[in-house]
């Protein structure tokens, strides 16, 4: 059988370690194990039981013991590395024999120094194995590489509470409990994109291991040669291992000092009198990476994509809160959201109210951009769904604005409508009329909704249920409009026919262009991986079919979505505004 464990945050000797994972195995047994080759740190063979073992290391013991199954129900209590999601239900695969995946049920109790403490129903065993699959193995686990702190495996009945030694004494992990951050080795790679300013460390062959941190710790990067190249906060054991806090050369700011530079950022948004729905923090481009935090009228609404947010995110909320007294009241009603890249499978409350008295709230929220009302959704009905939008996308907002700039005209083609923004701030400018084109029926009806709060003649919008695709192609050669909108999602099926962007955007900027009435503006926005070359896409497609252009301009988000330089993963999207020549 194979035995595996971390080293817990306290250097201890390989001797102790085993001693703890086979307690009463005498010294000379011990001595065996290690003579055999059976014990090994961190991929390597042990030499000596004397070795110490540094803090989160991985120690792998063969050894013929067998641990025998346990199919107890509980409800237990365990103690695990802190968890993201507060309730849920994880599912446990089990073995050939074992019948199907068993369910695991969990709540968090408490949290203390990174160590969650959790409330789980379930067999034993299938507590066991759904929570190393979701990375978070019980301390003490030595099946699925949990820490093996003194006392041994965190798992025990919950009636009558946990022992008085429940929390372990010990540091859990390396670095808690020092002034000094710990190291975290990159490759020569990863210190390249980090020179150019990208805020990600990605794992690679060379790159240290990044499970022995709990997520959220604080690490100097180290480059192949030792140097410094920066601190991070640890991400976890995905392929994205940690992101960037402070950059080598840039000042260790405060938690409050970023979030007080981002509001200073959006002063004219803050002071806007017809519009209250706008981002307050854009993650990394604000220096507080993984962190986004939305103003949705009289609420906060913040979404969570790095487990490392764990250890200084309601710091950022308080200042957030702080920063807009004046504006929302000392306790605004916040609404959390985590949308985190590696998610366990099962159901997990991704979506709650992390403070203030969401009673009063009504199911349909109204929020307001430049005077017109649009209804939002904050997930709250559906909490296990990880949603990172509402229903309004406010990154588009200025291109809202731009679009009605462009042209005088009176008649707008939205397709991939989704709950049709474009058309309602269209219609409510005075603009003759408006077709939104979308394949989701609630969408669109969404978006009917969205004209009665604001008043605006039915007649004058049509709404089509159809693939956008085939929509264009099947118009009229010489149906024409004044605006059209193409904002289309990056993959999706249709039916039986799958959208592709990188496939098929040229082909439908082409049609589009050519459905353009003279002087009219075609709004174009893509957020894959080449939306770097979309202005090029648009003069080629131009220029294909003959199509004359007076001008092609970029219109990316507003002030609220800054950008960072060498990080076009931090860009929502890219958009060009072009405008047929009038004759």
């Amino acid at each position: 059988m194979r035995t595996i464990f971390r080293a817990p945050g306290s250097r201890l000797s390989l001797a102790e370690l085993v001693a703890r994972a086979f307690p009463g195995l005498e010294v000379s047994a011990l001595e065996k194990l290690v003579d055999s080759g059976a014990i090994s740190i961190a991929g390597g063979p042990a030499r000596k039981l004397k070795t110490r073992v540094q803090p989160g290391c991985l120690v792998e013991v063969r050894s013929p013991a067998q641990v025998p199954l346990c199919e107890a129900s509980g409800p237990w209590r365990v103690l695990v590395p802190a968890f993201p999601w507060r309730a849920g239900r994880l599912e446990a695969r089990r073995g050939p024999g074992r019948g199907r995946a068993g369910e695991v049920g969990f709540e968090r109790v408490d949290e203390r120094d990174g160590v969650a403490d959790l409330l789980v129903s379930g067999a034993a065993d299938d507590v066991r194995v759904a929570l190393a699959d979701a990375g978070h193995p019980l301390l003490g686990d030595t099946e699925h590489a949990g820490i093996l702190v003194a006392g041994g495996l965190r798992l025990v009945s919950s009636e009558g509470g946990p022992p008085s030694l429940w929390w372990p004494e010990e540091p859990v992990f390396p670095g808690k409990r020092s002034d000094e951050a710990p190291l975290l080795e990159v490759s020569e790679a990863t210190r390249r994109i980090l020179s150019r300013g990208h805020p990600w460390v990605l794992r690679d062959d060379e790159t240290g291991d990044p499970s022995r941190f709990a997520a959220g710790t604080r690490v100097v990067m180290a480059g192949p040669a030792g140097e410094a190249l920066g601190v991070a906060h640890v991400e976890g054991s995905g392929r994205l291992t940690a992101r960037v806090w402070v950059a080598l050369g840039a000042d260790d700011a405060s938690v409050e000092a970023r979030v007080a530079a981002a509001l200073k950022r959006r002063n004219a948004l803050l002071d806007a009198k017809q519009t209250d729905a706008y981002r307050l923090v854009h993650g990394e481009a604000d220096r507080l990476p993984g962190l986004f935090v939305d103003r949705l009228g009289p609420l906060l609404r913040v979404l969570v994509t790095s487990a490392g947010t764990r250890t200084y995110r309601r710091r950022a909320l308080d200042a957030v809160v702080g920063g807009l007294e004046t504006r929302l009241g000392g306790n605004p009603l916040v609404i959390e959201v985590l949308h985190l890249r590696d998610r366990p499978a099962g159901e997990l409350e991704c979506t709650r109210v992390m403070r203030g008295d969401a009673s009063s709230l009504e199911s349909k929220l109204i929020v307001h951009e430049a005077g017109v009302r649009y209804r939002v959704d904050l997930g709250l009905e559906r909490p296990q769904r990880a949603s990172p939008g509402v229903g309004l996308y406010l990154d588009q907002r200025d291109n809202r604005e731009r679009l009605l700039a462009s042209t005088n005209g009176g008649r707008l083609l939205n397709l991939f409508a989704h709950t049709g923004a474009f058309s309602v701030a269209w219609l409510a400018a005075g603009r003759g009329q408006a077709v939104s084109v979308d394949l989701s029926a609630a969408y669109l009806r969404w978006l009917e909704e969205n004209l009665r709060l604001n008043g605006l003649d039915a007649s004058r919008h049509s709404s089509v249920k159809q693939d956008s695709r085939r929509f264009l192609e099947a118009l009229g050669p010489d149906e024409r409009f004044d605006a059209i909108v193409l904002d289309p999602p990056t993959a999706a099926a249709a039916g039986r026919r799958f959208w592709s962007i990188a496939k098929e955007l040229p082909s439908l900027v082409a049609c589009a262009l050519r459905h353009l009435s003279p002087g009219g503006a075609l709004l174009v926005s893509r957020n894959d991986r080449r939306r770097a070359q979309l202005r090029e896409l648009v003069l080629q497609a131009a220029k294909k079919n003959a199509v004359s252009l007076v001008d092609v301009r970029r219109a990316g988000p507003g002030i609220d979505f800054p950008r960072l330089s060498g990080f076009p993963d931090g860009d929502p999207f890219s958009a060009v505004i072009a405008r047929r020549s009038p004759g």
